[in-house]
């Protein structure tokens, strides 16, 4: 799959239409429209309704989510569980579909997730022969493919039509070039300084921009620390079919910056994104913040491995003096990454792919968040829940790489500063959390498509 080509800071849209054609005609087996979809539009072409001709009541709309990513803690999950578990039930029976079996399901939230949806959980098999006979048993009105481009299967559906009206949004900030693929749900705030019809001519989908930011995020630090019970220290009462649980002696705790290897001395810069984020003129960036600052440090993930030339060209950039001011970490569990997070003084938000999930573990725990934003959705992100918070705390955006690197090694340094960008991240983060209004937009858009 072409997935990275997001990463380029460019208007995919031709490309992705015509690959997705491609596909089309070397991949026949992709192509599949629903008999019982057909059959509908040649009714409502000769005007029958069935409805009006037998006078029967509308029943529930029926819709499926449809994600290989939410059967682990993934940021698509934490992006999407909450929107489908609050869905209006008595609007909408809601579904959700993967290629995974429910028993391979792991993750500390996709399991309690998963057990809260599993009589409307449907496995898909194998492949798209059986998926799509499964899904058609539904009679599905919508489909919402969270993240198409991301994982292959859920992808390669998504070429099907089986669904009245389907939809993507931002799982993978992309359009999909799928021509099967109806709408495109995003944000005004994360839009930028485009109009409407600027952004359409990146999609192919038709583009609905919600007033509200479209997802209700939990907190990460209820979802990964507080629902954790290594950290509660809480006693499972016994019953006949469940053992009771030997109490912990002693409850789970954030480690300190000291127990960390770090200093109160240092300044600590976090970027814990994928490799494939970092580019020559970001990477310079993280070269002049050193520059700037003697007592910084930056935290880089090495999660997944860098190619050679790529660490030689960290080196380069960063210079063999400075080099071992990088702080590198492997793979973390959650709670060990909101660790990371929490003690640091800066959040780094890469560009011109920026993060999302990212910025709101730092706002989480009032980390300030260094933006410079770029013109597509994949770099609106930070500057969107920003402006939600308040067009006073845009101060943390900027224009230019010089400008990211000044801000960021200013709020590093000056602690006064620093503290006054964290009270009034803690004042208004309420504002981006579990946002009432993303629920009501959703609720109110598939109702009125549907008609």
């Amino acid at each position: 799959m072409p997935y990275a080509l997001s990463y380029h800071n460019k208007n995919n849209i031709d490309l992705l239409t015509l690959y997705s054609k491609l596909i089309r005609k070397i991949c026949p087996f992709v192509n599949y429209f629903s008999p019982r979809i057909a059959e509908s539009i040649l009714k409502k072409q000769h005007g029958n309704n069935m409805n009006k001709e037998t006078n029967t009541s509308p029943s529930k709309i029926k819709i499926c989510f449809i994600s290989d990513s939410f059967t682990t803690d993934s940021s698509v999950l934490r992006d999407r569980i909450s929107i489908i578990g609050k869905l209006d039930r008595t609007k909408y029976d809601v579904y959700f579909a993967s290629f995974h079996r429910f028993e391979s399901i792991n993750g500390l939230i996709a399991k309690v997730f998963m057990t809260k949806i599993k009589n409307n959980y449907i496995s898909l098999g194998t492949n798209l022969t059986i998926a799509r006979t499964l899904l058609e048993k539904l009679e599905l009105d919508f489909i919402v493919y969270p993240d198409i481009g991301m994982k292959l299967l859920p992808t390669l559906l998504a070429y099907s039509r089986i669904a009245s009206i389907q939809i993507t949004t931002w799982g993978h900030s992309e359009t999909s070039g799928i021509d099967t693929i109806d709408y495109f749900v995003s944000s005004e705030y994360f839009a930028g300084n485009l109009s409407h019809n600027e952004i359409q001519k990146q999609y192919s989908e038709k583009v609905i921009l919600f007033k509200s930011l479209g997802t209700f995020y939990i907190s990460p630090h209820k979802l990964f620390v507080e629902n954790n019970t290594a950290y509660t220290n809480k006693t499972i009462t016994s019953t006949p079919t469940t053992p009771l649980t030997p109490k912990s002696p002693t409850p789970k705790k954030f480690k300190t910056r000291e127990e960390l290897g770090f200093t109160s001395k240092d300044h600590l810069y976090v970027c814990l994104q994928t490799f494939y984020k970092l580019n020559p003129e970001f990477e310079s960036c993280l070269a002049r913040i050193l520059e700037l600052d003697p007592n910084g440090i930056i935290l880089l993930s090495n999660t997944f491995p860098f190619c050679k030339s790529h660490l030689t060209r960290i080196k380069n950039i960063i210079g063999l003096e400075k080099l071992n001011r990088i702080k590198w970490f492997g793979s973390l569990e959650k709670d060990e990454f909101l660790n990371i997070v929490s003690i640091s003084d800066v959040c780094l938000d890469p560009f011109p792919f920026g993060g999302c999930n990212t910025s709101y573990d730092a706002f989480d725990y009032n980390i300030p968040v260094v933006s410079l934003p770029s013109e597509f959705l994949h770099g609106q992100f930070t500057h969107g829940l920003y402006k939600k918070m308040g067009s006073d705390m845009l101060e943390c955006c900027v224009e230019t790489p010089e400008q990211y690197s000044q801000l960021a090694a200013t709020i590093g340094i000056n602690e006064k500063l620093r503290h006054k960008i964290n009270r009034n991240i803690e004042m208004k983060k309420h504002l981006i959390f579990q946002e009432q209004e993303s629920i009501d937009e959703w609720n109110y858009f598939l109702e009125k498509i549907s008609f």
